[in-house]
């Protein structure tokens, strides 16, 4: 009787959900499509926003001042990806400018996430992160907090001078 029961049981996945609120992320010229409905769910600043939106099918992802951090594209897709409840792989090069964008539009999960992957990685990531800040602050003309990362480099001074 078991074998029977096992034999009618079937596992149904659609794989492609149909979208009833369609927009697009634009970033560079380029248009990456979004369900809008997810989209809010996952991101603060879109659900306060929503009715902003309502009537924008395409969506500029960062601001002209933004575009001068020249965030990653593989930064761009990921957020996309995640934000529209997909897996997503990034290269550790890429973690600053997913974190900005989950900080921006206020994705907290995913803000979360970043957050531990640079903590985990942060003696590797130090530099990196300091260059980003140092980039944000020269493009967005705004004050950023290196505090984590000058620790980070104190306490581990002896490895960055013999990496040189």
């Amino acid at each position: 009787m078991d074998a029977q029961n096992s034999i009618n049981k079937l596992t149904i996945c659609v794989e492609k959900p149909l979208i009833r609120n369609q927009k697009y992320f634009v970033y560079q010229g380029k248009n990456y499509l979004i369900n809008f409905d997810l989209l809010v769910l996952n991101s603060n600043y879109f659900y306060k926003n929503q009715d902003k939106y309502k009537y924008i099918d395409y969506i500029p992802l960062l601001t002209e001042e933004e575009n001068q951090l020249q965030i990653p594209e593989e930064s761009i897709e990921s957020f996309i990806s995640i934000s529209q409840n997909q897996r997503s792989q990034i290269n550790t090069s890429s973690i600053f400018g997913l974190q900005y964008l989950s900080n921006k539009y206020e994705n907290s999960e995913l803000t979360k996430i970043t957050n531990k992957i640079i903590e985990e990685h942060s003696s590797e990531l130090v530099i990196q992160s300091l260059l980003f800040k140092e980039k944000i602050e020269e493009k967005m003309k705004t004050t950023q907090n290196t505090k984590k990362e000058e620790e980070i480099i104190s306490k581990n001074i002896e490895r960055y001078i013999d990496d040189e």
